[in-house]
């Protein structure tokens, strides 16, 4: 199992000061009950000064042996371009590049996809679901009401009063997804049901299917609500049409 972690976003630790990101890794640490990290990330993009300390806290914390490997998780490609130029200098290992990708947001992924694949690291498709609209489930903005209302009680459980904060709800917000609620991605979702049909799986099935199946994607990440959701994801071997049509 591969030990990943974010930093930057916590309300805990927020912000990529260097004693920050080293304080914000040995919390991890005590947390996952590990002794060092498998890959360590910004769960942001990073500004011109951050990315000087952030790859002053990477050297830092390989050195100590506390990270194995540093990943990045939704930065742009000049972030990931010229931290990863100095690291690879110091000796510190990269290993994965994580952004969205999924049947709507795919072409905007194509570079990053082959920057990473330039820098000897793996890809991750974030977000494969784009925040559950793909599954179906949402198909209108009420929809997107239910779903920020259901995160708020769920992140209560974990958070306690925190989850009602408004600076804290935006962040669920900022996952909307009323806007892939339009005429031509409902199309897609009727292309996704149709072929789910055929092989008698969910449409999440379909598109996980699809996801793997991508040239350049290493990895493929769909968040669920429970263990029932997890148990219904099935592989099923797309056709090249099938994969054409999706992508179309």
């Amino acid at each position: 199992m591969l030990f990943r972690s974010k930093v930057g976003l916590s309300h805990k630790r927020k912000g990529f000061q260097t004693a920050n990101i080293v304080f914000a890794a040995e919390d991890s640490l005590k947390r996952l009950k590990r002794d060092h990290i498998d890959v360590y990330m910004p769960h942001r993009d990073l500004d011109v000064i951050e990315r000087e300390l952030w790859i002053e806290a990477m050297i830092k914390l390989y050195k100590a042996g506390k990270i194995c490997s540093v990943g990045y998780s939704h930065c742009s490609a000049e972030t990931i371009k010229q931290t990863s130029k100095i690291l690879k200098v110091e000796g510190v290992p990269l290993s994965i590049v994580e952004s969205n990708y999924n049947l709507l947001e795919f072409q905007e992924a194509r570079e990053l996809i082959d920057l990473t694949k330039s820098l000897g690291m793996q890809f991750m498709a974030a977000r494969g679901l784009a925040g559950g609209f793909l599954s179906g489930k949402y198909h209108h903005s009420r929809s997107q009401k239910v779903r920020v209302l259901r995160g708020t009680l769920s992140h209560f459980r974990t958070r306690g009063l925190l989850a009602f904060q408004k600076s804290y709800r935006s962040s669920m917000n900022s996952a909307s997804v009323s806007r892939y609620i339009n005429s031509q991605n409902t199309h897609k979702i009727e292309k996704i049901r149709s072929i789910a049909r055929i092989y008698k799986v969910n449409p999440s099935s379909v598109v996980f299917s699809w996801l793997v199946m991508q040239t350049g994607v290493d990895f493929a990440r769909i968040s669920f609500r429970n263990d029932f959701q997890a148990r219904r994801l099935n592989l099923i071997p797309l056709t090249t049409q099938e994969l054409k049509d999706l992508s179309d």
